[in-house]
């Protein structure tokens, strides 16, 4: 952003039906912001249909009630000076877009309509399916995508982390296309509700319009309940205190140590892992690196 926030000033709200907001406004600002986190990450997956989240988020940019061309809604945000884009993570989803500061009133309906009303139109959910199994293809052949679905695979296997993310044509060819349908909608209907989002929005427009525009487009959606978050330990004795060897595709060498640790998001104002992130990754004279360059052991350390 070219303008500095103060979450500090920020206004909260919390519609009647669950949905919490954060507003910032930014009186100098050209642009307006908008960021929703869904609680519907691959953790919520099916155990038989793995990637369904990810199929999810890519579906909702394929039509809407108001907005029924696959990716009519890019195109809308583009017109208002601004793009749309989205990912799927863990325990959440994220939806976010930039408009011009004064097009947030016409451009969060749309918003709203392409979170709340999806269409799945079969033909879409066919192409979609392809594309993802492109994605995971190349996926395929970064060694650091490829580092991160071996800390999946020697996880916990009860753990939800140990889940496969991307989803491909082979998983989703098991099920026919009608039955996908029906199972995302399911998706979408049990996770995609008020109590279950958080919403941001930065923009220039006085808070009160905000307030009245945030209500307008999520006032009436449905409250639902908030997803399960009661995980079971994601690392054993079992699988702690393992060396894991593996040939990578591109010619490097390194040295992972990962450490498995408390949550710590509640500690977000303190951020104790900012200090020892910095203290291990420090360039410094004295410092760890400094100490293995001179033995001619490392040329990077990243913390």
């Amino acid at each position: 952003m070219s303008n500095t926030i103060n979450f500090e000033n920020a206004h909260h709200i919390t519609l009647p039906n669950g949905l919490r907001a954060m507003l910032c406004h930014t009186p100098t600002a050209h642009e307006s912001y908008v960021s929703m986190a869904v609680r519907a990450g691959h953790f919520y997956d099916p155990i038989d249909c793995q990637g369904l989240a990810h199929l999810l988020e890519h579906m909702l940019f394929m039509g809407s009630r108001h907005l029924p061309k696959p990716n009519a809604i890019n195109g809308f945000i583009e017109q208002h000076g601004g793009s749309i884009n989205a990912w799927t993570g863990t325990e959440y989803t994220n939806y976010h877009f930039n408009c011009a500061g004064d097009a947030l009133a016409q451009t969060l309906p749309a918003f709203a309509d392409m979170l709340r009303q999806p269409l799945f139109e079969e033909d879409s959910l066919s192409k979609e399916i392809n594309n993802i199994h492109a994605e995971f293809e190349f996926k395929k052949k970064d060694d650091l995508r490829r580092l991160y679905q071996i800390h999946k695979e020697t996880c916990n296997p009860e753990h939800p982390f140990a889940k496969f993310s991307v989803g491909n044509s082979d998983i989703f060819s098991k099920h026919a296309v009608h039955e996908l349908k029906r199972r995302l909608r399911s998706l979408h209907n049990t996770f995609y509700c008020a109590e279950n989002m958080c919403l941001c929005i930065a923009s220039p427009m006085p808070l009160e319009h905000i307030e009245a525009l945030i209500n307008q487009c999520f006032g009436s959606m449905e409250q639902g309940s908030v997803a399960n978050d009661n995980w079971p330990t994601l690392y054993t004795e079992k699988e702690l205190g393992v060396q894991i060897n593996i040939h990578p595709l591109q010619d490097a060498k390194r040295m992972i140590v990962t450490f498995a640790l408390p949550a710590l998001q509640n500690d977000f104002r303190s951020k104790p892992l900012n200090y020892i992130s910095h203290l291990i990754g420090d360039e410094g004279e004295g410092s760890l690196l400094a100490y293995l360059k001179n033995k001619d052991w490392a040329l990077n350390l990243i913390a």
